[in-house]
């Protein structure tokens, strides 16, 4: 009988510092919860998108933490981003800017800084231009006047100077500016079209 007690303790103190260790690994977290794919195809990207531009990435991107009113503790977040239009695609706006919310925010623990994303989503890069292809929130909404990437990922296209077919499909996940945990082969699918469909307007 105190054989099998040890035995259990010893598996309780092994879990603990397994845990401790992982706990202090600095780490980027990733929210996976049910979401509704609004464009089942890439060539489906213009009809359900409100607004598509060309556009550059303002550098004073918002936080945004929402917390429990009941005991304070981060329930989700997000993150507001500027862009500063250059071309505007299809849709219609009358500003030169547009705000829109990219699902990941920045938290921080005795670890360090933690940046949650949704799925595989990655951050657009402060002063980097991409082909946005975006959805309006309702007027009733508490975001109302924001836009959002359609499907993530796929609602946001990386500007790759002098960038051709054959020469895609050698490009990283990095230079895509994407989530290494995406589907490569199908974002490439994916960015193709976009760059072919859109390159009279990245003509220099």
């Amino acid at each position: 009988m105190k054989k099998y007690k040890l035995k259990i303790l010893s598996s309780i103190v092994a879990i603990a510092l397994v845990a401790t260790v992982f706990y202090n690994i600095p780490r980027t977290e990733y929210l996976m919860s049910d979401r509704i794919t609004l464009a089942s195809d890439v060539d489906k990207l213009n009809d359900v998108s409100d607004l598509v531009v060309l556009a550059t990435v303002v550098n004073d991107k918002e936080n945004v933490i929402v917390k429990s009113d009941i005991d304070g503790h981060e329930m989700f977040g997000y993150t507001v981003t500027t862009l500063n239009i250059k071309t505007i695609i299809s849709g219609e706006l009358n500003d030169e800017s547009v705000k829109i919310t990219e699902e990941y925010y920045e938290s921080s623990d005795l670890t360090g800084k933690i940046i949650w994303t949704e799925g595989t989503y990655k951050p657009a890069k402060k002063g980097r231009d991409y082909i946005f292809y975006l959805k309006k929130y309702p007027d009733d909404s508490s975001y109302s006047g924001m836009y959002f990437p359609v499907d993530l990922e796929h609602g946001k296209y990386a500007i790759i100077k002098n960038v051709k077919d054959k020469t895609i499909d050698g490009l990283s996940a990095s230079e895509l500016d994407i989530s290494k945990k995406s589907d490569l082969k199908e974002y490439k699918k994916w960015y193709k079209y976009v760059m072919k469909e859109n390159e009279k307007y990245l003509e220099d």
